[in-house]
């Protein structure tokens, strides 16, 4: 997926990157979630989705759309007294976090297959998809987590227009930076 990096003069420029919109690419699984809210955690729990139709998870990911409150996961950068969250989570401790407000200016679904839901997220900074994923399970009543994701737009950079870590290091062994 796409990470801006800035080298040499550009540096300077980062603080602007942060702030802007993403875009993104989702797989989630319906019927189970896991303690990290993605597919590298552990099950906690697995429910039936025989009853979970495309018609309603298409409703259901557009009333996502909008302002939204959301708690930051566990297993997360987010820090608390300087400490990492993802870091308390790894030594078995959880402890209350607060809200924050993030925006999703669309989620389109894409397709289904079985379990598996593919959709498009564009949505403000701050935003943690596998807590949308996770959100969107429980309102469904079967749960769900992040089985892949990619970040396909970062403001006005995109995967067309990106160019690959060997790309990056070929120009430097060509000296073309």
């Amino acid at each position: 997926g796409i990470l801006p990096v800035c080298i040499g003069q550009s540096t300077r420029i980062i603080q602007f990157l942060s702030p802007l919109p993403k875009h993104y690419q989702c797989v989630m699984e319906l019927g189970l979630t896991t303690d990290t809210q993605d597919a590298m955690g552990k099950v906690i729990t697995q429910k039936d989705t025989i009853d979970i139709t495309t018609e309603r998870i298409k409703r259901i990911l557009q009333e996502f759309c909008g302002e939204q409150k959301q708690v930051p996961p566990m297993y997360s950068a987010k820090k608390n007294k300087g400490i990492p969250l993802y870091k308390l989570a790894r030594s078995g401790i959880t402890i209350e976090r607060r809200p924050v407000s993030v925006y999703f200016f669309s989620i389109e679904f894409v397709s289904r297959e079985k379990n598996r839901v593919k959709f498009e997220v564009h949505c403000s900074k701050g935003t943690y998809i596998r807590t949308l994923c996770h959100d969107i399970g429980q309102k469904l009543g079967c749960g769900a987590y992040m089985a892949n994701l990619v970040r396909s737009g970062v403001g006005l950079f995109d995967l067309k227009t990106s160019i690959t870590l060997d790309d990056l290091k070929q120009a430097s062994e060509n000296r073309l930076l």
